[in-house]
């Protein structure tokens, strides 16, 4: 335990995008990764990209459930990717929803889904 202590643990950015009943993704990254939008918005079409891949379709619709942080998702760059998927034709509609300050006990949060590969 002591010659751990002194080693460098570096802090890892960790993502989860929980597309349900498709993917669960862990996306994982270097201490110096931007924790903006632009990382998520990576991380959501990515999983998209594998939900299509795997499927051969996307849903109708998508439903964006993300942290209420200003900084990473609840802000225009956010809003304007999912009207953009809307106007392409990838979703017939999409909606954002936020979690409220202090959710970190809630179900959301709690997620462990049964998937099949």
């Amino acid at each position: 335990a002591k010659a751990m202590e002194m080693l460098h643990r570096p802090s890892l950015h960790v993502i989860g995008l929980w597309i349900q009943g498709a993917a669960l993704e862990l996306a994982v990254g270097d201490e110096d990764l931007r924790k903006d939008s632009s990382t998520q918005l990576e991380v959501l079409a990515r999983g998209l990209t594998k939900t299509l891949e795997r499927f051969g379709g996307l849903p109708l619709g998508l439903h964006l459930q993300q942290d209420n942080c200003v900084r990473e998702g609840k802000n225009t760059h956010v809003a304007n990717f999912m009207l953009a998927m809307v106007l392409l034709g990838i979703f017939k509609w999409a909606q954002l929803g936020y979690l409220r300050k202090g959710h970190t006990h809630e179900n959301i949060d709690q997620v462990k889904p049964a998937l099949k590969h």
